[in-house]
């Protein structure tokens, strides 16, 4: 599971931490949890530094991009 968190964080550095799920099955999942910097970067706004859950389709859409081939 290392090696699939791995590429997780080095294909979305957007990420501050990430705990994978799935180990032995035949699909893998990923909580994750944001980079609030990097986030503001890619919102252009600051998200709430209480750990708010964040709705985004700006921020779906750049999370999903380096799993789309």
């Amino acid at each position: 599971m290392e090696v699939v968190r791995t590429a997780l964080f080095s294909a979305a550095p957007i990420l501050a931490d990430a705990v994978i799920t799935g180990e032995d099955r035949v699909e893998v999942g990923a909580l994750e949890w944001l980079n609030a910097a990097e986030t503001a970067r890619v919102l252009d706004a600051v998200p709430s530094p209480e750990g708010e859950v964040v709705h985004s389709s700006v921020l779906a859409a750049h999370l999903g991009a380096p799993w789309r081939s």
